[in-house]
């Protein structure tokens, strides 16, 4: 045991779960607004962001708590910050913002 003191583990709070039903359904009706925009399918978003087509209707849903990994690829497909698409859940922003370079996105063949 080396002399420097220990740090104190930092514990989470506990979730409500109502409140991150909420959150997750937030975030699906954002997703699917966004698509939706670009005249994009489930799977066309789902080929964009290298995910199941399942994973982005369940997503939808709110029936899905994505990974990390996942969203950052989502927010990578619509050409923004991890950070704007979990405001977008937040906040409950329903309509995703309208910007020309986002509306721009080409998909893959």
């Amino acid at each position: 045991m080396s002399g420097r003191p220990r740090k104190e583990r930092r514990v989470a709070p506990p979730v409500d779960p109502e409140q991150e039903q909420s959150r997750q359904q937030a975030l699906g009706a954002w997703v699917r607004a966004a698509r939706e925009q670009r005249s994009w399918s489930q799977r066309d978003l789902a080929g964009v962001a290298g995910c199941s087509p399942e994973t982005i209707a369940g997503l939808e849903r709110g029936q899905v708590d994505p990974r990390l990994s996942t969203l950052c690829r989502i927010a990578a497909a619509f050409d923004m910050a991890l950070r704007s698409l979990c405001d977008a859940a937040t906040t409950g922003a329903a309509q995703p913002p309208a910007s020309g370079a986002e509306q721009q996105k080409v998909l893959p063949p």
